[in-house]
């Protein structure tokens, strides 16, 4: 049977009352840069490159194995009207993307499942082809075309995969934005 204690039951009460924004409701603002890549891409054999588990300190006892998927795709972003239009946004054209980073997590029905203990997700990223880095004015366009070899420890082959940017204006001024990329099963 289900109790609620007289502690529990005023966080409750407060709860309820409470007149503040939800930490989940995003402002209204159309973003400046619109990033975009596919919602779903699948993965293909990628055993022909491998990565090194390191066992200590003697590589003697370090393990090769090969990457078990591959996957490509592009992501694309644009300079939208919110660059020039909105009242929040700080930065001037032009902007130059200065950093992508990429993050790989196992994932099972689209959730993102973390390894246990101490197991990791091994991933590489292949050299990535990029149309430029500066977007200059409302409609300019970057691509930017990934490969990735990546192993999971649980053995599968879902996975949740995240390209970050960092864009950066003249006077020094920085925002950032990413996309994400499911791996189906």
């Amino acid at each position: 049977m289900f109790r609620l204690l007289p502690g529990a039951m005023l966080l409750f009460a407060a709860l309820l009352m409470c007149s503040c924004d939800s930490p989940t409701e995003t402002e209204d603002l159309d973003d400046p840069v619109d990033v975009t890549a596919p919602g779903t891409v699948s993965a293909r054999d990628g055993s022909n490159r491998s990565f090194v588990i390191q066992r200590g300190d003697d590589p003697s006892f370090d393990e090769t194995r090969p990457y078990d998927w591959r996957v490509s795709f592009t992501v694309t972003m644009t300079l939208t009207d919110a660059a020039v239009n909105e009242d929040d946004w700080d930065m001037a054209l032009p902007l130059k993307i200065t950093a992508s980073t990429v993050t790989v997590q196992q994932a099972s029905g689209g959730i993102v499942t973390p390894p246990t203990g101490t197991e990791v997700v091994h991933f590489e990223q292949g050299p990535a082809s990029v149309s430029g880095n500066l977007l200059s004015d409302v409609g300019a366009t970057v691509t930017q075309n990934f490969d990735i070899w990546y192993w999971l420890p649980n053995g599968g082959k879902e996975a949740l995969i995240t390209v970050s940017y960092t864009f950066t204006d003249d006077d020094g001024a920085t925002a950032t934005d990413s996309v994400d990329v499911l791996v189906s099963s």
